[in-house]
């Protein structure tokens, strides 16, 4: 079968995807050959670091955090929450702003279209003001869904920690043979994130699948969801060329818990 080829220009930050007939190769732009190796059966790419995330955030004490409604680039122990909730208000926030208006749920392309970029800037002014009724005014879903996804892609720690990356990575490699034991092994790995992710991201879960059940209308279906989510929740504290590599594979894991999302309920 042929493989999947991978082109990453890191100063430009694009991909380019194709096939190769035998091989897989990554290509760094700072690096006129890419260099591999053979393990076994698989091939192993040399980790150039493409990227970092904020040093702070990698020995993060969540019990000294701060909250605040500059929620962009900081740790979920620092976003604003209702006294004894464990998912911060703005995610329940967006929760709601679909689930009570169906026809938002059934808006075509949704998470998948590019939203209103005035509008987006608009909301992230407010809600960073903590002005969350102005979410209620807005009648653009698609953007609202962009906003969601800008909170995740920035978030000081990925909802899923960087402690947990290798360990959700791995549970679509052969030792896991069943659908069964796959999820027995995420079900496990989600009690194991502190409350906070936990419970976030469990609600997550359960706002995908209902998002799902509404495919005939929004063309959403969960695979087509983990696609958009995946990078936002999933990612190691260094960015390396091997974790586009792994990318599909992360996929593959938020579709199997999405659509078992009861399981972790």
């Amino acid at each position: 079968m042929d493989a999947l080829f991978i082109g990453i220009d890191a100063e430009l930050k694009t991909f380019i995807l194709g096939v190769l007939p035998t091989e897989i190769r990554l290509y760094d732009s700072q690096r006129p050959t890419p260099s591999t190796s053979i393990v076994g059966v698989k091939k192993q790419f040399t980790k150039d670091v493409l990227s970092t995330s904020n040093e702070k955030y990698k020995e993060f004490d969540a019990t000294q955090a701060v909250q605040t409604y500059e929620i962009f680039g900081k740790h979920i122990s620092e976003f604003p929450r209702e006294e004894g909730e464990s998912v911060p208000e703005v995610f329940t926030l967006i929760f709601e702003y679909f689930q009570q208006n169906e026809q938002f749920m059934q808006k075509e392309g949704i998470f998948r279209l590019a939203g209103n970029t005035k509008l987006l800037k608009e909301i992230e002014e407010n809600i960073c003001k903590g002005n969350y009724g102005f979410l209620a005014e807005v009648e653009d879903p698609i953007t609202v869904a962009v906003f969601l996804k800008k909170i995740l892609r920035e978030m000081g720690e990925p909802l899923c920690t960087f402690d947990a990356y290798c360990k959700f990575k791995d549970i679509n490699d052969e030792k896991c043979s069943c659908t069964e034991e796959k999820v027995d092994v995420a079900h496990s790995l989600v009690e194991s994130l502190p409350e906070l992710n936990r419970e976030t991201f469990k609600s997550l879960l359960r706002f995908l699948k209902v998002i799902s059940e509404n495919q005939v209308q929004n063309k959403m279906k969960i695979n087509s969801l983990a696609i958009v989510f995946a990078p936002n929740l999933f990612k190691g504290f260094e960015v390396t060329p091997n974790d586009m590599i792994y990318a599909q594979v992360l996929v593959k894991t938020l579709t199997l818990m999405i659509a078992n999302y009861s399981l972790f309920d």
